[in-house]
């Protein structure tokens, strides 16, 4: 540091000992605390808000634990000669992987009482992997930048189940799967890994994030941890400090394995989709018979799927695990057993991507419910007894739901009751809820009763107005309230919007909750958590619904029209969508002029498809300067029209 007294100025020169990527370069300018912490001779600190200093602790305290964990397991130590956090407002991502200074958002500090619900902890770790996957080694170039996002989704998700426990992580793997379900179904397939893209963001997805995480789960399953660790630890030392591409973890797994990983990578990595199986159980002639058979859709890019299949048979005399490989679109597997079989798992580790369909006796489910031992598993079971609608199904899930001590699986227990909609089903949760003592099993419980539309579900729910324990079960209390459609529910979300909680939680929810009641009167209730001054996280949640209330309203479209405009990207990216989904065509010259205006690449991306869903016609690529001449075109035939016709 220089000091120029005369001048009053002060001139700060950094070095970094290590070469880096240059767009992991940040500055960032405040009036922050700071706290310092240390990790094994390495300076840690975290610098925030001043006042804020405790919920920094809470958030980032675990730094060092992770720097441990991390270090150890990947086989090369932190490479830095220190590492810090700021957490910043109105930031434009969770978080940024700058080199040994990550810049997070403010919204991952909380209160004690936010504890038990944050995801900050998740947020440090998934940065912190990326020192190693994304800052010591960098991708190549954008089309490789699963090997930056999946590892870093996936090592969080490993100092989960270091953290945590084997459930929690097994769990994170399949909310994993089912995220990149969602966009695989609702919006887009591709590769992870491909060189066909517009623009950078656009492969900042659900597959680059959570489909490559549940694929190097795979890879980890198939390797077993001594030769998965022992590949990732030649990886990164033989790329340190350098750029590398697909191509270069698949000769690491060559050279610590000695497999051919080439097929695999195939498929998985620069193909697209997933099996969909159909599973089928029989039993004939003292033969155990397992007909597992490929059914997605084959085309250029989704292909018939090479992986191999753990299949455990479970008699009364023991378990039988059989290793097949599947290439084909259709297999019949025969084992021959001195008995009839209690239950049968295919894939019972849930190592492989898929969706499945599996038909077996009921007595099979009810027995896989009581003793799976793995969380997919249970979650398949209870999903499948849910849909018998009967009252052994509702008494199988309620013993399970007392059976079982986490969370995840009472949350996938409360959800399966739900889709029952039976009056039975709604007694059990009734009870469910009464003996939940986690609050992310309430607000699952909360959440499922939101589907039956009565009066004592409003009864129910209206009792965690003054829970203290918790943010997320209020809030989503105040979700529930709106989906009742019950009459009541409106003075009570009012009572909701009163409360004051962390990020806004409550209120934003609340928000949410006014408009699913379906009331028009609400509109003009729900317009003023818009404007400016309004908590960014409330404003996002009242722009991202006004469609769903607002429909045809020109003041909704000038409010939409008008966030768009706005300094924050994204509350300019929840009114992009907004109008997408508002499907009004007025809109349309200003999303064509978000598109060339200097935005963030996920506006610009999301008005596209705004653009899109309001003209369905258009199946080919946007021609915006065509359908910019069309409109007008058409503008001046119907101005022409008016002028020429008669009174």
């Amino acid at each position: 540091t220089v000091h120029n007294k005369k001048a009053k100025t002060k001139t700060y020169h950094w070095r970094m000992n290590h070469p880096h990527s240059p767009y992991l370069v940040m500055f960032a300018v405040g009036a922050f605390s700071e706290i310092k912490d240390s990790w094994n001779g390495i300076s840690v600190h975290y610098y925030c808000e001043k006042g804020r200093e405790e919920d920094t602790k809470r958030a980032f305290g675990k730094t060092p634990k992770i720097l441990q964990f991390f270090s150890e397991r990947i086989g090369t130590v932190y490479p830095y000669e220190r590492y810090s956090q700021v957490a910043v407002a109105d930031f434009i991502f969770g978080g940024m992987e700058h080199t040994t200074m990550t810049t997070q958002t403010d919204y991952a500090l909380h209160d004690e009482r936010a504890a038990e619900e944050s995801w900050s902890e998740g947020l440090v770790a998934h940065e912190l992997a990326h020192q190693w996957f994304g800052d010591l080694l960098t991708c190549k170039d954008w089309s490789h930048a699963w090997l930056n996002e999946s590892f870093a989704t996936y090592f969080d998700a490993l100092f989960l189940e270091y953290d945590r426990g084997t459930e929690e992580f097994q769990y994170d793997i399949y909310k994993n799967a089912q995220t990149y379900f969602a966009e695989d179904k609702d919006r887009y397939r591709r590769p992870i890994c491909t060189s066909l893209f517009k623009r950078p963001a656009d492969l900042f997805d659900r597959h680059l994030y959570e489909k490559g995480s549940v694929i190097l789960h795979t890879i980890r399953s198939m390797l077993g941890d001594e030769l998965w660790w022992k590949t990732i630890k030649a990886y990164v030392e033989t790329h340190s400090h350098g750029a590398v591409e697909t191509n270069d973890l698949i000769n690491a797994l060559e050279r610590t394995t000695g497999r051919n990983m080439r097929k695999f990578f195939d498929h998985w990595i620069f193909k697209a989709g997933h099996p969909e199986l159909k599973v089928s159980y029989f039993w004939s002639d003292g033969k155990a018979n397992i007909r597992v058979a490929q059914r997605q859709r084959l085309d250029e890019e989704t292909p018939t799927f090479a992986f191999p299949l753990e299949i455990k048979v479970i008699t009364k005399k023991g378990e039988h695990v059989f290793h097949e490989h599947v290439e084909k679109r259709q297999h019949l597997f025969s084992y021959k057993l001195a008995e009839r079989p209690v239950d049968v798992r295919v894939d019972y580790r849930n190592i492989i991507l898929k969706k499945m369909d599996v038909l077996k006796p009921r007595s099979m489910w009810l027995y896989q419910l009581e003793n799976d031992e793995y969380v997919a598993g249970k979650i398949a079971a209870c999903q499948e007894i849910a849909r018998w609608s009967s009252a052994k199904a509702c008494e199988a899930l309620e013993t399970a739901f007392r059976r079982e001590t986490f969370w995840g699986i009472q949350n996938e227990i409360a959800q399966a009751l739900s889709s029952m909609k039976s009056r039975q089903a709604f007694e059990v949760l009734k009870r469910c809820l009464a003996k939940a003592t986690n609050v992310k099993a309430q607000r699952g419980i909360v959440a499922a009763l939101g589907e039956f539309r009565q009066p004592e579900t409003v009864s129910l729910v209206r009792t965690f107005l003054s829970d203290k324990k918790s943010y997320s079960v209020p809030a989503e209390a105040a979700r529930t309230l709106g989906r009742t459609k019950q009459p009541e529910a409106l003075a009570i979300i009012k009572k909701f919007l009163e409360l004051e909680s962390w990020n806004d939680v409550i209120r934003s929810d609340a928000v949410e909750g006014l408009v699913h009641l379906q009331d028009e009167n609400v509109l003009p209730l729900v317009m003023t958590y818009c404007r400016k001054g309004v908590h960014a996280r409330t404003r996002i949640t009242a722009l991202r619904m006004l469609p769903d209330i607002g429909r045809g309203d020109d003041a909704v479209l000038d409010v939409l029209i008008e966030a768009t405009k706005d300094e924050y990207a994204l509350v300019q990216l929840a009114a992009v969508v907004a109008l997408g989904n508002l499907g009004d065509e007025r809109s349309v010259p200003t999303l064509e002029a978000l598109m060339k205006e200097k935005r963030d690449e996920r506006v610009k991306r999301a008005a596209e498809e705004a653009i899109r869903k309001i003209y369905t016609w258009i199946d080919t690529d946007l021609d915006v300067e065509r359908l910019r001449s069309e409109n007008e075109t058409l503008r001046q035939k119907l101005q022409g029209l008016e002028g020429s016709a008669t009174p």
